[in-house]
């Protein structure tokens, strides 16, 4: 029984992440790669509380170094993933795990990506994010769409579950399609710690710059064919041709995250172990939830040690993809 490795996105912060890495050989490793990228040290710099509270390039950069470090001890312990999926910026941290992209190459891309939406919806500048549950998709956009009538901004973005979807756009766009929500049958909205309107068109104008940036990677050859499957977050679909895996990353940031069809394909795979890199423990329990006869386990929750024996049991029973 093959597992899937899967990392989360913007949201799952927390200050000093950083500092909670398991320690050892890939860890620091990890760390070191990471400073001579962006010049500094970074544990302190990147997860400090005020760069984790409204700071997108700094979250998105910590995100994919916790992830990564995750990752490389969780495998030098276990066998490899049999696939990698991330939501939002954690499909960059799953395009290193998988080895599409070098770390190095994954923390510029990733820096320019925050860089170009920070510059396009600034802190304070009155967007976000909000979660919203017992409404399946087509509800929520059609309450949206409602709302953009009115004149405010907003949409329909990731639908994590059949029954939660996120909603982006200005605050005041929210907190509107909140209300008519309710009315609706939504039983919970939840602010995410996410101060831009991502994953909407409203991020359209960053794709042309990762797009062009990408480009050059897999022109010279620093983006290349996974070797474990991929999963794409426009698609939900398992993605092995690097164009296809750059059109992805680049479209994404304005398309909605369809994660529950990502999980989806990955039980169709006969995946029944799912587990989560730090930091976070959300994904683990969204495939929990939705699928029965399946493992879902946050590293966490359980510790990097636990994380690696229920890995290498269930893969060896069975090592078929």
């Amino acid at each position: 029984m093959t597992y899937a490795l899967l990392f989360p996105g913007q949201g799952a912060q927390r200050c000093g992440m950083l500092h909670q890495l398991p320690a050892g050989a890939e860890t620091d490793r990890t760390l070191a790669e990471a400073a001579d990228v962006l010049g500094r040290a970074v544990p302190g710099i990147l997860d400090d509380a005020n760069a984790m509270r409204g700071d997108t390039v700094a979250i998105q950069l910590a995100l994919v170094i916790a992830g990564t470090a995750t990752a490389r001890t969780l495998t030098a312990r276990a066998p490899d993933p049999g696939y990698c999926a991330g939501h939002s910026v954690g499909a960059v941290t799953a395009a290193v795990a998988a080895g599409v992209l070098d770390l190095p190459d994954a923390l510029d891309l990733v820096r320019l990506r925050g860089t170009l939406m920070a510059r396009a919806y600034p802190a304070g500048s009155g967007h976000g994010m909000a979660g919203l549950s017992g409404l399946p998709e087509r509800r929520v956009d059609e309450l949206a769409a409602q709302v953009r009538s009115e004149g405010l901004a907003v949409y329909a973005s990731n639908v994590n579950a059949p029954d939660q979807v996120t909603a982006s756009g200005s605050l005041a766009g929210i907190d509107r399609l909140v209300e008519l929500a309710r009315v609706a049958g939504l039983t919970k909205a939840v602010p995410l710690a996410v101060p831009v309107p991502a994953h909407c068109r409203l991020l359209g104008g960053v794709t042309d710059g990762l797009t062009a940036r990408l480009a050059e990677l897999q022109a010279g050859g620093r983006l290349r064919r996974p070797r474990c499957g991929w999963v794409g977050t426009r698609t939900g679909r398992v993605l092995r041709r690097p164009e296809h895996i750059a059109r992805d990353l680049a479209d994404g940031v304005a398309q909605p995250v369809r994660w529950h069809d990502m999980t989806t394909a990955l039980y169709e795979r006969g995946v029944r172990l799912f587990v989560e890199a730090a930091p976070g423990h959300g994904l683990a329990r969204l495939a929990g939830s939705a699928f029965r006869g399946v493992r879902a386990v946050a590293i966490d929750d359980i510790g990097i040690d636990s994380s690696a024996l229920l890995a290498a049991r269930h893969t060896r029973q069975d090592s078929t993809v």
